[in-house]
C-alpha cells in the first residue's frame, strides 16, 4: 500500500471516529431532553390498577383490573413443573432432571377484574400480558423474564397464550415462573445445566411504564 493510500486511509478514520463522537453527543443531549416518568414502587400484598398506567399505550390499559404480588419463591424448574401436577409424560417424555440451581423465580400473582367489562360480550379485548413484565433485582445488575416454556406447560389452558382476560367479578391466582434473561430453555436438554441460578432474595417487578412506571416489590424464599 503506497504512502498515499495510507495516509487517505487514516484520515477517513479520523473523519469517521469524529462523526460518531458528534452522534454519541447528539443522542446523549436527545436522551437528557426527554423526562424519565417517575417512578411508583408498591409493596407485596399492594394492588395496582391497571386501568392507570400501561407499557407502551394507552390501548394497553385495562380498567377495573387489579393485580398484586402475593408471594414469591426461588426454585429449580423442576420444582416448579412437579408443583404444577406436569409429568414426564405431559412433555413428550422428557426426563425432568435437576438444572444446574435454583433457576426459576416463582412469583404468585393475584388478579382481580373488578370492573364489568368483559371480553365475552365485546365490551373488552384487553385483560393482562404477562410477558411484558420483567423483574429486576436489588441491585439492578440482572433481569429476569416470563419463562413462557415453563408457564405453558404448568398452566395448559391458556394454550399457550401469555395474555387472557378474565370475568368482571372474578379473581385469579397464578403462579408465573420467571427466569435470568439470556438463559436457555429447561427443556433444551444439552444447556439445561448452564441454567443460571437466581442470585439474592430482593426483587421488582415491572408493570408499567406511564405515566408512572409501576414496580411490585417483592421477596422472595428459597
Amino acid at each position: 500500500m503506497s504512502v498515499r493510500s495510507r495516509v487517505a486511509l487514516g484520515i477517513c478514520g479520523i473523519v469517521l471516529t469524529a462523526l460518531l463522537m458528534l452522534w454519541a453527543v447528539a443522542v446523549y443531549h436527545v436522551n437528557a431532553l426527554v423526562p424519565e416518568a417517575p417512578s411508583k414502587v408498591l409493596e407485596m400484598g399492594e394492588r395496582a390498577d391497571l386501568g392507570v398506567n400501561y407499557f407502551d399505550s394507552t390501548y394497553d390499559l385495562a380498567p377495573g383490573y387489579k393485580l398484586a404480588v402475593e408471594k414469591a419463591r426461588i426454585m429449580t424448574a423442576r420444582e416448579y413443573l412437579i408443583g404444577a401436577g406436569v409429568s414426564s409424560s405431559d412433555i413428550k417424555g422428557e426426563e425432568m432432571t435437576e438444572s444446574s440451581g435454583a433457576d426459576v423465580l416463582v412469583v404468585t400473582l393475584v388478579i382481580a377484574n373488578e370492573g364489568t367489562a368483559s371480553a365475552e360480550d365485546g365490551t373488552s379485548e384487553v385483560g393482562v400480558s404477562l410477558s411484558r413484565y420483567t423483574i429486576v433485582g436489588a441491585d439492578k445488575s440482572k433481569d429476569y423474564q416470563l419463562d413462557e416454556e415453563l408457564l405453558g406447560l404448568a398452566y395448559p389452558e391458556l394454550a399457550g397464550d401469555t395474555a387472557f382476560a378474565l370475568k368482571p367479578g372474578s379473581t385469579y391466582e397464578m403462579d408465573v415462573s420467571f427466569f435470568l434473561s439470556g438463559s436457555p430453555a429447561y427443556l433444551e436438554t444439552y444447556d439445561r445445566q448452564h441454567r443460571d441460578p437466581i442470585e439474592g432474595n430482593e426483587f421488582a417487578m415491572l408493570i408499567a411504564n406511564s405515566p408512572e412506571r409501576i414496580f411490585l416489590k417483592f421477596a422472595a424464599e428459597r
